[in-house]
């Protein structure tokens, strides 16, 4: 994957200057930015024309890089009224209206078709999806078979939490970060396939670049003490691909 910033990698998509500021600045709303995105969307195999679901959408600058940049459908499941007035605003400033669309529901009961998604995924901001096990079973009922699902986001280098971190995860809404390893065996136990589980290099740098480029009221001064404070000990990127596997010919 290219080590270039965000700016340049979505100069391969749409002119970085006609993108207003506010867009510009939504693009660092989650630790690791759009380069997180771009790790992310790099595995997934996404391809022209196909339906892509957003776990997580967030403001929908993901979704709308995606949708751009790979010319497919994607379907945002949106938690609150406030996605479902935003995304639509942000999804027209990116000529990409036509490719979104948008579902209120959570990820443990989605309203989708068994089998619907070539590809699943969610950047989560350190409020991201717990994987319980319902959830997992919804993940893998939606994808279809030769599906990918893809999570990316705050991870643990140890599945403990550390003193410094509890306190201060408690007020990004979070609970404990596990290694990417748990969870994709979460996944593998709910019948996916691991295709990968790894960190994203460089994880300290970036999480220093989304204290310095995200929105302040993002950020409780508690989670930003422990950040500089972890120093990259323990706070990490991870990024997890998972695969739905075909049934065999026998077991049709």
């Amino acid at each position: 994957m290219s080590g270039h910033s965000p700016a340049l990698l979505l100069l391969e998509i749409m002119t970085w200057e006609s993108i207003s500021q506010p867009m510009k600045d939504l693009m660092f709303a989650a630790p690791g930015g759009m380069s997180l995105g771009y790790e992310l969307f790099g595995k997934l195999r996404i391809s022209a024309g196909s339906r892509v679901l957003d776990l997580t959408p967030g403001n929908g600058i993901a979704g709308a890089v995606a949708a751009k940049q790979f010319k497919c459908r994607v379907h945002m499941l949106a938690e609150n009224d406030r996605q479902t007035e935003e995304i639509p605003a942000l999804a027209a400033g990116f000529d990409i209206d036509h490719q979104v669309e948008i579902t209120t529901g959570n990820p443990a009961s989605m309203p989708f078709p068994s089998d619907h998604f070539g590809s699943v995924y969610s950047i989560a901001f350190p409020t991201g999806v717990s994987l319980t096990p319902v959830i997992v079973r919804e993940l893998y009922r939606v994808t279809e078979p030769g599906g990918f699902v893809g999570l990316a986001g705050p991870a643990g280098l140890k599945n403990e939490t550390p003193p410094h971190m509890e306190t201060a995860l408690r007020t990004m809404r979070s609970g404990n970060l596990k290694t990417p390893a748990l969870t994709a065996l979460k996944l593998a136990y709910g019948g996916f396939h691991i295709i990968s589980a790894e960190y994203m290099a460089d994880s300290y740098s970036h999480w220093l670049e989304w204290l310095n480029s995200a929105p302040k009221d993002l950020i409780t001064d508690i989670f930003r003490r422990a950040v500089i404070e972890d120093n990259g000990n323990w706070l990490a990127l991870g990024l997890v691909i998972v695969k739905k596997p075909l049934k065999p010919d026998w077991a049709l």
